[in-house]
């Protein structure tokens, strides 16, 4: 018979995490930080674990995996918490002016048509290729796809590249509504965004995934927080507000119930209408599971240095493309229920550079992100563009830095994957800045 004690580790790890958070937005200058960014996930994931834990035998949680996360995420948070510390005792320049420009009913129309252009054209490429007339099956179909050891269906150069420019539109779009919004700016212009913005996150459900339309929910939200903070540091540290927090949790559980219904425009409705909660719980909480499981069977070793932390980088390159590992886990399951197959950034970090890297890696991230914060303080004066060069960085490895409870996404944004699309969004964004006429440069903050 299994007990209470039985599930102490668990438990301690939840725990922890918690006041990992509670210690990140209550002590740092500004709650919205990679402390909090990183421990939110990992307390959610360990959350979910309790609630599961019979179902996932977390009784046979490891010492090594406790450790590995428990003093993982706490070093994190501590070298963050140094570098705010170090920040709190500079003297930025308070922000005096910001420019904003003006989408005209013109070029709002010509984007608008543009993207269903670009995104009707994928619809189609979709259809055709799998051969398949429901778009639900297809996608499903596509998505399927992906899991095997190359992907089937490679898009054409005029799909890809007409979806790219739509994506790019739409994160330009996304941006500049997150800085109307925190400038409390003209409403006609943020529903212009808001529409644009719209049309791409229908749009990314033809890629086959929801990754694309959670991403873009994410550096949306993640923008907004960013650039209050700009606009307004330092912050006087307020007290937490309950009605906040509850405010906080009814947002992320219609996030889950939402994310849980977009299965249904992938196929997998069926399955997941009968317990969503578990749905999400195997996307954000199984991977604890699974990372204790990769640990205690762990029977190989990196062929080169940081072969799996790195995998993007060496995937790239010509040499090293074709004699990698590109999937390192199997699909887990437990007395019937599935866990997936994906195991936090730490499996990444703990095949490649064992139990005292993988800390070191965390330090040296928490370094990287700090000095990034720093940066996005510091340039307080804009140039000409309406792209922050800095904050968007940031909001970008953020995002990644989000996802690291999921896999090892921070690495495989910051090397190669999303910084393609990183300079050709500022591409985009001078081209439609150039073509707007109407703008303001000064303006009152308060």
């Amino acid at each position: 018979m299994v007990g209470f004690f039985d599930y102490q580790l668990i438990y301690l790890l939840l725990l922890i995490l918690i006041v990992n958070f509670w210690f990140s937005i209550r002590f740092f200058s500004a709650k919205f930080n990679p402390a909090s960014i990183s421990s939110f996930g990992f307390m959610v994931a360990a959350f979910m674990c309790v609630i599961y834990k019979q179902e996932w035998e977390m009784f046979e949680l490891s010492q090594t995996t406790f450790l590995l996360l428990s003093l993982g995420i706490t070093v994190f948070t501590l070298t963050c918490f140094i570098a705010d510390t170090y920040m709190r005792q500079k003297k930025f320049k308070r922000l005096e002016n910001y420019r904003i420009s003006y989408l005209s009913k013109d070029l709002f129309w010509l984007i608008c048509i543009y993207e269903i252009f670009a995104y009707f054209i994928v619809y189609r490429y979709v259809l055709s290729t799998t051969g398949i007339s429901d778009l639900s099956r297809a996608l499903e179909e596509l998505s399927s796809s992906k899991f095997d050891g190359y992907n089937y269906y490679k898009k054409p150069w005029f799909v890809s590249f007409n979806e790219f420019n739509a994506s790019a539109i739409v994160y330009w779009a996304l941006f500049n509504l997150s800085k109307m919004i925190a400038l409390k700016e003209n409403k006609g212009q943020i529903i212009r965004l808001a529409i644009i913005g719209g049309i791409g996150f229908v749009g990314s459900f033809l890629s086959g995934s929801r990754g694309g339309a959670i991403y873009m929910i994410i550096f949306a939200i993640f923008a907004y927080f960013v650039l209050r903070i700009k606009l307004t540091y330092p912050i006087k540290r307020n007290k937490i507000r309950l009605k906040k927090v509850v405010l906080y949790f009814v947002g992320i559980y219609v996030g889950i119930l939402g994310f849980a219904k977009t299965t249904e425009i992938m196929g997998h409705g069926q399955e997941v209408a009968e317990n969503p909660i578990y749905y999400f719980a195997m996307y954000c909480g199984a991977e604890i599971r699974n990372l204790d499981i990769f640990i205690a069977n762990k029977n190989m070793d990196s062929k080169y240095w940081g072969e799996f932390t790195f995998l993007e980088l060496y995937g790239s390159t010509k040499h090293f493309k074709d004699h990698i590992v590109t999937y390192l886990h199997p699909f887990n399951m437990i007395k019937g229920n599935s866990l997936g197959n994906v195991s936090t950034c730490f499996s990444h970090y703990y095949q490649d550079f064992g139990f005292k890297g993988s800390i070191i890696l965390q330090i040296l991230i928490a370094i990287l992100m700090s000095f990034l914060f720093y940066k996005v303080l510091a340039s307080r004066t804009l140039s000409n563009w309406t792209f922050d060069f800095w904050v968007y960085i940031y909001v970008f490895l953020l995002q990644g830095l989000a996802f690291t409870f999921f896999s090892n996404r921070f690495f495989e944004w910051l090397i190669y994957v999303n910084f393609k699309r990183v300079f050709y969004i500022f591409l985009i964004s001078y081209i439609l800045d150039k073509m707007i006429t109407k703008r303001k440069t000064h303006i009152e903050l308060c």
